[in-house]
């Protein structure tokens, strides 16, 4: 089943969405497939998703949930269903060499990370 973007549907989009939207944070793709959802109750569940875990659905993520909303089977449960390959934790790896430089020579690697760690939490508290 194709899905067409209808820019017209925008005007059905929620306020809080809309406003992702203006920032960028969300793609106008993902935006006009949402705006078809229940802005009362459905277009909530991305709102809440979002301000819970800072992610909003991708393009495909937004398709398949109009999908399953058109087939009258959308509910909170096979809402995070869709959502929930957002949340698989990423592993993020550094090459030795990119921080070395940044610690005493011989450094076990396990302290090198709680440094990264420390700095990163104390830039985060900071902002």
């Amino acid at each position: 089943m194709k899905y067409d973007v209808n820019l017209a549907s925008l005007d059905n989009l929620h306020s809080g969405l809309a406003e992702l939207l203006e920032k960028k944070k969300l793609h106008i793709k993902s935006a006009c497939y949402l705006s078809n959802l229940d802005i009362d109750a459905e277009q909530l569940w991305v709102l809440r998703f979002y301000d819970e875990n800072g992610i909003l659905p991708t393009i495909k993520q937004a398709r398949e949930i109009l999908k399953v909303h058109e087939q009258k089977r959308l509910t909170l449960k096979a809402f995070h269903e869709i959502m929930k390959a957002s949340l698989i934790p990423q592993k993020l790896v550094f090459n030795y060499s990119d921080i070395a430089p940044f610690f005493d020579k011989g450094q076990p690697a396990e302290e090198m990370k709680q440094g990264v760690l420390k700095v990163l939490s104390n830039w985060k508290n900071s902002r």
